[in-house]
């Protein structure tokens, strides 16, 4: 029997339950001899991120039966680590630390692994297509990638956030069609964020797009394996971080706003009429409300004169002028909006019922606002809703325009529109222009970004 030092496994107890003090959730466990009664060994865990099975499994049982702490494991994965913060950082992953008289500690992989199953994504459910999504447990994410891109040119690059190994980040590529550049600038701003203490897809994204600042997304985001397949596939790099279910990739351009899961899935005229009807969607959101209050309140001689007659009759009475109708209105509905998709279903139903029926009608009944304004300002909000994807800038772009029309008439609605169009021609993601893939000299090239073509090639 080897003789073990009790007062230094003491001493490691006493320094760890130190850091640890007015922790419940921290739990130690002494294991003694069953020969002669002495102490073995104190195991140091996190109630909950470890297995208890496991810790008596491969920890307790062998220790009580051959007595010494250095052969006891025959399974597991195991390591040992000099520095006791390291060893923490493993123990709050769910490891546990066995304490001997060694001047390592001692790090045994017992981790609980409670993850929920691979299901379908709630938000990216189609009618066509695979069911599963990605989940909170990174290698699982990766192995759902690896399942549909099976070559060795499919890569893996792993990225510890920092010395204390509090996370885990994945970049996951085709090697021969990747873009390069925007590799090195991904692999180069995530290094730079390494002292973060804990990591989430939205934060990274935040700490490594090019415009931050912008409310156009420089980084694509999906809960798919086979969305991301398809992305990876066309060059662009994966980026899944650990405890997330969300999954980025970059670079990601602005026609890919427009294009939806169900585009891979469906026929290809389908799929076209769909995009074409988001692009336009989009472009009337923006741009509807501000034409209409140029028209009303500048150029009525613009319009045809039975939609100029009937348009007035129905602003008779209405105490406000159309720019004011229009943000009230404007506002009222992300109001409710806002309220619908903060409480449950059936009182959001009952609410958008309340709100668009029976307010709405009340309102244009006591002639507070005139009803071809709440018909203009509900257009440009439904079709704002066909792409949530860009609703933060429908929101901004269309108040803008707004404000413009109101101040300068149709040159107003027209210098906004051509500052919209430069400010977003200025936008790069990872060195490639936001929208040059829409307007390049390439007509076939252009019209993949408009179109989908069919998938058969010609024999």
């Amino acid at each position: 029997m080897i003789a073990i030092s009790t007062t230094k496994i003491e001493k490691k107890e006493k320094e760890i339950k130190k850091l640890f003090q007015n922790d419940d959730s921290f739990l130690t466990k002494d294991v003694y001899s069953a020969y002669d009664k002495k102490l073995l060994c104190k195991i140091c865990f996190i109630n909950g991120l470890s297995n208890p099975n496991l810790i008596g499994e491969l920890i307790i049982k062998p220790l009580l039966a051959y007595g010494d702490v250095k052969n006891f494991i025959t399974t597991g994965n195991i390591a040992f680590e000099k520095d006791l913060d390291k060893a923490i950082n493993k123990m709050l992953t769910g490891d546990c630390i066995v304490l001997t008289s060694d001047d390592e500690y001692l790090i045994v992989d017992v981790k609980n692994n409670i993850f929920r199953s691979v299901s379908e994504p709630v938000n990216e459910s189609l009618i066509n297509g695979p069911r599963d999504g990605f989940i909170e447990n990174i290698l699982i994410n990766v192995s759902l990638v690896r399942r549909r891109i099976r070559t060795h040119k499919f890569k893996v690059n792993y990225i510890t956030l920092n010395s204390n190994d509090n996370g885990m980040i994945a970049l996951v590529y085709v090697e021969d069609i990747v873009d390069q550049k925007a590799l090195s600038l991904i692999k180069k701003r995530i290094n730079n964020n390494l002292d973060s203490l804990s990591i989430d897809s939205n934060l990274l994204r935040d700490r490594i797009t090019d415009f931050y600042l912008s409310p156009y997304k420089g980084i694509g985001d999906t809960e798919r394996p086979d969305v991301l397949a398809f992305k990876l596939l066309e060059g662009k790099i994966g980026i899944i971080c650990d405890g997330s279910p969300m999954v980025l990739y970059a670079p990601y351009l602005f026609y890919e706003n427009f294009h939806t899961v169900d585009d891979y899935y469906v026929n290809y005229l389908y799929a076209s009429v769909n995009r074409i009807i988001r692009f336009t969607g989009y472009f009337l959101s923006i741009v509807l409300p501000g034409a209409y209050i140029c028209l009303i309140t500048y150029h009525q001689e613009l319009i045809p004169t039975k939609l100029a007659l009937s348009i007035q009759s129905s602003r008779q009475g209405v105490p406000f002028p159309s720019t004011l109708e229009v943000l009230v209105l404007q506002l009222a509905f992300e109001v409710l909006k806002e309220a619908g998709t903060k409480i449950p279903t059936a009182l959001g139903t009952s609410l958008s019922i309340v709100g668009t029926l029976i307010i709405g009608q009340a309102t244009v009944e006591a002639k507070l606002i005139s009803i071809s304004s709440v018909i203009v300002v509900a257009l440009a909000s439904v079709t704002g809703l066909i792409n949530r994807k860009l609703n933060t800038s429908t929101i901004i772009f269309r108040l803008f325009l707004i404000i413009m029309s109101a101040l300068l008439g149709i040159n107003g609605l027209i210098i906004g529109s051509l500052l919209l169009v430069i400010y977003v021609n200025s936008l790069e993601s990872f060195e490639r222009n936001y929208v040059t893939e829409m307007f390049s000299f390439n007509v076939l090239h252009v019209s993949k970004t408009y179109f989908k073509y069919p998938n058969r090639k010609k024999e």
